[in-house]
């Protein structure tokens, strides 16, 4: 007797079909499935590689992520009102010590610069064989050419940076609007008119006068530098328990090389290096604060937010071993601690 599982299968294959009389269902139902369901089977047949077809959905989320955040960007700010007497916003106002074009160039260039150059001395290390300097390799083991590895890692690492700078992005705008705190500067943009009871400055500056929480240049160098930092603590298997490290050094030992020990070559260095990327990411925050178009409570949580957002997004495309995710790199043996 069949199954009525069977039979919907057959009658809702046949719809689609157009012969649910004389279709089996161990052929309609895979069928239909492949067809309505599976979007990796959709992905094959446009030939697509297997990299891209399986973060075409981060892609698409990542541009509706991006363009949210820009449409956000023109809401108009909720609207505090303010004394004209104030002290608290009555700073001069100044042009930005740090362009926002120079922010946007810094996060999107440093970050794969600095992954490329780190992964250049992996391969100049693996060349020449030089021991000590394995301090300096991966947890990522190059595959042939070491091309296919840095490729894959690359993609990883661009779409997780991006996806941090995108979010940073839309929440830091989201929240400005929502807020609506006026800057320290914001009666030198207003340029009140006691007279008439108005601000008379341009509508923009003013408009901008009036999104000073949170910190976007912050938020932004953080999301993008903070990120940077995480991959780099993964490199080096900061981010690893000790467990991990020890079942590391068994696979070294499996696989012929000298033991961890035998090839350390300090440790302290690592963290000095691992932090340098935040240092313009402070730099910018605390120029805010001297530029007077941000309160210290702004810059202080712009930064917070964007180093957790780059943290998240850094777990959700790596482990803690430094691999990516989905990736079928081998990892290797830890050589590093």
């Amino acid at each position: 007797m069949t199954a009525p599982s069977s039979v919907v299968a057959v009658v809702v294959g046949g719809v689609f079909t157009g012969s649910a009389c004389f279709s089996s269902p161990s052929t309609t139902t895979p069928l239909l499935v492949d067809k309505l369901f599976s979007w990796e089977a959709r992905a094959m047949r446009l030939k697509l590689p297997p990299t891209i077809r399986y973060t075409l959905p981060d892609y698409v989320a990542l541009l509706i992520t991006f363009f949210t955040g820009v449409g956000v960007s023109y809401i108009h700010p909720f609207e505090r009102p303010f004394r004209p007497d104030d002290l608290h916003i009555s700073h001069p106002h100044y042009n930005d010590w740090v362009p926002n074009g120079v922010v946007i160039a810094v996060v999107l260039i440093v970050p794969p610069v600095v992954m490329a150059l780190f992964w250049a001395v992996r391969v100049g290390v693996d060349r020449m064989g030089w021991m000590p300097l394995n301090n300096f390799t991966s947890p990522v083991r190059p595959t042939r050419g070491n091309v296919p590895s840095f490729a894959k890692d690359l993609h990883w690492f661009m779409l997780g940076l991006l996806f941090s700078l995108a979010t940073t992005k839309l929440f830091t705008d989201f929240l400005k609007n929502w807020a609506g705190r006026l800057r320290p500067d914001f009666l030198s943009r207003c340029l009140w008119n006691a007279a008439l009871n108005v601000c008379t400055g341009d509508t923009e500056t003013i408009r901008e006068g009036r999104r000073s929480f949170p910190s976007g240049h912050t938020s932004s160098m953080f999301a993008g530098m903070g990120f940077l930092s995480i991959w780099m603590a993964g490199w080096f298997g900061v981010l690893q328990n000790w467990r991990e490290r020890e079942v590391s050094v068994e696979e070294d030992a499996s696989d012929g090389m000298e033991s961890a020990v035998e090839e350390e070559f300090g440790k302290g260095w690592k963290g000095v290096l691992i932090l340098v990327p935040l240092l313009p990411a402070f730099y910018v925050g605390i120029s805010r604060t001297q530029q007077y178009v941000h309160h210290p409570s702004d810059v202080a949580f712009g930064g917070a937010m964007g180093f957790l957002v780059s943290l998240l997004f850094y777990r959700l495309f790596y482990d803690r071993t430094g691999r990516p995710r989905g990736s079928s790199i081998r990892v290797p043996a830890r050589r590093l601690w």
